[in-house]
């Protein structure tokens, strides 16, 4: 991968999103056109099935939300205890952990939605993750999801004005193209994967010119532009 900048690890994250899951918990708004997004992908998958999902990366527990109310029994995990503590006092099985090393049996999920994840993670920990991810899920279950399209990662770095430690700003260690995550995701034992390029913070409520641009950047993505605030929308199936 190229153009990495340093990136703080271990505790130093965990502070970092401590904040988000409080003072900061606000971004998380923005999320959700691509959860809903997902979330329908789920519904139109389950056929009526009462699913069992797991979701890896909580934020505010929107998603969780959304399909406990469809019935599904609804499993989540995440490093942080404040995320996880919320899902479960919202009836949900929320677990402190990570995707490397995921505290479940094999084939326990119809759904695995993980969403702004997989650029968070090391070469290392991205690996071991898919493979664990591919392991939970029950026989032609599916793996949705989203990360930055193409994220020019020296764009988002970024310096600490105390300790003047660089870093990308929200902890990205990966760029991902869509045949990058076709690739991984095969050595995984996923298949039939699906990825489509997709602009979603806030495009509904965007006015006419707002939503004109966003669908410009889009279109340049699929010929390999970059793409301001685009991801790639992934389906891949065990």
């Amino acid at each position: 991968m190229n153009d990495a900048p340093t990136v703080p690890s271990g505790r130093d994250q965990d502070k970092v999103w401590d904040y988000f899951q409080t003072d900061g918990s606000w971004i998380f708004e923005m999320a959700v056109p691509r959860l809903d997004h997902l979330y329908r992908r789920a519904v139109r998958f389950a056929s009526g099935r009462r699913l069992a999902v797991l979701n890896i990366g909580i934020g505010n527990g929107w998603l969780e939300d959304r399909c406990r109310e469809n019935g599904w029994d609804v499993f989540a995990l995440d490093p942080n205890f404040a995320a996880a503590h919320g899902v479960g006092g919202r009836g949900g099985h929320g677990l402190v952990g990570g995707i490397e090393a995921l505290p479940f049996r094999d084939a326990s999920f119809d759904v695995v939605f993980s969403s702004e994840v997989f650029e968070h993670l090391t070469d290392d920990l991205l690996e071991r993750g898919i493979r664990e991810v591919s392991r939970v899920l029950k026989p032609d279950g599916i793996l949705l999801g989203t990360v930055p399209f193409e994220e020019p990662l020296l764009m988002r770095q970024t310096v600490c004005p105390r300790c003047e430690l660089v870093h990308h700003a929200y902890g990205h260690h990966q760029s991902f193209s869509a045949t990058r995550l076709t690739s991984i995701f095969g050595a995984a034992g996923l298949s039939r994967t699906q990825t489509r390029v997709r602009a979603f913070p806030g495009f509904r409520r965007r006015n006419f010119p707002g939503k004109l641009k966003s669908l410009v950047w889009v279109v340049f993505g699929r010929f390999g532009s970059q793409a301001a605030d685009s991801k790639i929308v992934f389906a891949a199936r065990r």
